[in-house]
């Protein structure tokens, strides 16, 4: 299986930002190790387990000040399988590319904002279209095809008159595709598939 982790940079805010801390999900079938490497150089590490029967995360604690981590992921042999920084306040996903893996933007953790509107991500490997009902009945987007990035000038915008929605899927040749989870407004959106191959759709950062 492809490697994929959704990676999580995360701020509490108030009037003002109080203090960050960063969160990591796993949504691979594997194990593995995250290293942060703080400002002053010292090091944390965290262990992920087996993202089943959904996401798995660990959390590292960062001081006020803190704006940027030095991220290591490692794989069950102790392999670098990716370095970078992350920014406080953002929400990351480690996705498979040609190379590897490559590291996403995938939106904010914490935002004042409320926007009626997602963006969504489609991490499935296959071309689904989604039909977005509102839990009310109220209201419903149909024929979405979701990009394989999170593209905010795609953004999908929802009636005010409902707060959540569920998504309904169907493959190329028609097939219907059972989704779990809920879509709330305001959010990035992670459609992806377990290891043991349950189709989910999970919020992974907040829109500004």
């Amino acid at each position: 299986m492809n490697l994929k982790v959704v990676v999580t940079v995360a701020t509490l805010l108030g009037v003002a930002v109080a203090h960050a801390d960063t969160r990591i999900f796993n949504m691979t079938g594997g194990e593995y190790k995250a290293v942060a490497t703080m400002p002053n150089r010292a090091k944390q590490s965290r262990s992920l387990g087996i993202a089943d029967p959904g996401l798995t995360s660990e959390y590292f604690a960062t001081a006020p000040g803190v704006k940027a981590l030095t991220l290591d992921l490692l794989d069950a042999t102790g392999a670098k399988v990716w370095h970078g920084q992350v920014k406080a306040n953002g929400t990351y996903l480690i996705a498979p590319d040609a190379k590897g893996v490559k590291v996403v933007f995938s939106g904010f953790y914490s935002s004042n904002d409320t926007p009626r509107m997602v963006v969504v991500m489609n991490g499935t490997g296959e071309q689904l279209t989604l039909d977005l009902e509102g839990q009310n009945g109220l209201a419903a987007t149909r024929g979405v095809v979701p990009p394989t990035s999170f593209d905010p000038k795609r953004a999908i915008k929802f009636d005010p008159r409902e707060s959540t929605y569920v998504a309904k899927g169907k493959r190329r040749d028609g097939t219907p595709v059972v989704i779990e989870g809920h879509i709330t407004p305001g959010t990035y959106v992670l459609l992806w598939k377990t290891p043991a191959g349950v189709y989910r759709a999970d919020g992974t950062g907040s829109i500004r």
